[in-house]
């Protein structure tokens, strides 16, 4: 595929010039605006380098005037998505709305402006020419949905269609004339973002399970520390006490009570070696 296709095969790509660019630094930031059903989605050149990235924020993240924009030209009614998406070093948002029982995506720029249109249609509204296309690729499958691509003047540009082979979720992109532009495979896969790193404040007390007043230090960093078995209030106020200690590793944040520096009150460690236990 090169790197044309791959600039047809992304709406927000069609409209900037196909530069890459390695993940921003302010991924972490942003990840800590995720809803629990939140996600990050990238698209990646067939070298592995990042073309676009997009965060899956509630609609409570989109600005005003963003809000604002989208009610003008796409109606009233509610929000039901937002992306926060970044490619060739430009940001845009991206709004859905639920319109007649089908989804409607806008881009909008930085400003506030369209920069194109993905709207669901009935597979009546898709071409023979498209269909037969999408049918043939990769030996058959079954159709799951169909988009049509418009620019900001609301000019058709492609079509999306999305389908599963074999198991595999497949995305294509095809002209109005039956030409294949560009297809992707849809790939679930998980971001770690770092919750802390070494050198960091460790962000607050974890908090306690009510089920006992003792238990092991160790806690899971996958973005919640809901794992500790610090159980009691009193054993998170001894910790605060005498300072804690964070240790990093690949898999585990590990929490122990620092028996050196950060012991400044005798009578608070005694305390706490009551009451947090280390089972490494």
């Amino acid at each position: 595929m090169d790197m044309r296709a791959l600039c047809i095969l992304s709406p927000l790509l069609l409209t900037l010039s196909c530069s890459t660019w390695s993940l921003p630094s302010r991924t972490r930031a942003e990840a800590g605006r995720l809803g629990p059903d939140g996600s990050i989605e990238m698209a990646l050149a067939k070298d592995g380098r990042i073309l676009e990235i997009e965060y899956h924020l509630p609609p409570s993240a989109l600005p005003l005037e963003i809000r604002e924009a989208a009610d003008r030209v796409m109606g009233q009614g509610p929000v039901v998505g937002i992306e926060k998406e970044l490619a060739g070093g430009e940001l845009f948002w991206e709004v859905v709305k639920e319109i007649r029982g089908k989804k409607w995506e806008v881009l909008f720029s930085r400003e506030g402006k369209v920069v194109n249109w993905e709207i669901e249609i009935e597979v009546a509204e898709v071409p023979q020419a498209v269909l037969a296309v999408a049918d043939a690729f990769a030996g058959g499958g079954t159709r799951t949905s169909h988009e049509k691509i418009l620019d900001a003047n609301k000019n058709l540009l492609s079509y999306h269609v999305k389908k599963v082979v074999g198991g595999v979720k497949v995305k294509l992109a095809i002209s109005p004339d039956g030409k294949l532009l560009g297809a992707w495979r849809e790939v679930p896969a998980e971001v770690e973002v770092p919750f802390w790193v070494r050198g960091e404040d460790f962000p607050g007390p974890v908090p306690p399970r009510p089920d006992g007043p003792v238990g092991t230090s160790r806690v899971e960093a996958c973005g919640s520390l809901a794992s500790d078995r610090r159980r009691s209030p009193e054993a998170q106020g001894h910790a605060q006490a005498v300072g804690l200690r964070v240790r990093d590793d690949p898999l585990l944040v590990e929490l122990e009570a620092d028996q050196g520096s950060a012991v400044r009150d005798r009578k608070a460690h005694q305390g706490l070696s009551g009451l947090v236990r280390d089972d490494r």
